[in-house]
């Protein structure tokens, strides 16, 4: 009698019900910023001058791998909603929330992407005094300049500036995107370019 009581009292015990609600959401695991930079502007959409806004919305699993971008607001402008998602889907990461029991899980991620046309910067050319400028720079298989280095030496520029206090990456950056190089098939790739330039000046008598 005893032993049966404390068997029916062992299985009419309830067991704990399993907490699921989300104790923590989920983050970006890398800067927003960097999914979309301003090389990578269609090239068809900056010729034509074209800008707008694009709001959308990711959709990723509890790896924080993104499974899904949908536009939440178009820009107007198909290309430009297209790039959008196309590059947060390849770029974005998270850090997955964790529900109550600890475990990770999926969720989604809102933002916006402004595609705004930068203003022309002057370039660092024409100098008053010889010098030399290095660049190195990539450009990805979208055509945008995902990397750039540059240095200039005894150079001053024609407003009596010091050289040192230019950049010659702004105006690689400007004029991206570049129409992006392509191997024996086809495909696009990225590749790097490094230019050196000595810069020699002459008086020349009218």
């Amino acid at each position: 009698m005893i032993l049966l009581a404390m068997m029916t009292a062992a299985l009419a015990a309830p067991e704990k019900a399993e907490r699921t609600g989300l104790e923590q959401p989920g983050t970006p695991a890398t800067n927003p910023a960097s999914w979309v930079t301003r090389g990578e502007y269609p090239a068809r959409a900056m010729r034509e001058r074209r800008e707008g806004t694009t709001g959308f919305r990711l959709t990723y699993d509890a790896s924080g791998q993104v499974q899904k971008c949908e536009i939440t607001s178009g820009s107007g402008h198909p290309d430009l909603d297209t790039t959008t998602c196309d590059l947060a889907m390849l770029r974005a990461r998270f850090l997955p929330g964790k529900n109550a029991a600890g475990q990770a899980v999926g969720g989604t991620y809102s933002n916006r992407v402004r595609w705004s046309i930068p203003d022309a910067v002057p370039g660092p050319l024409p100098f008053s005094s010889p010098g030399h400028m290095r660049v190195d720079y990539t450009v990805n298989t979208h055509g945008a300049v995902t990397a750039c280095k540059g240095s200039i030496e005894g150079l001053t520029d024609s407003a009596g500036g010091e050289g040192a206090q230019i950049d010659p990456c702004n105006e690689i950056q400007l004029r991206a995107p570049y129409r992006p190089a392509r191997d024996k098939e086809g495909q696009p790739l990225s590749r790097r370019y490094r230019v050196n330039i000595d810069v020699a000046i002459d008086d020349i008598d009218p």
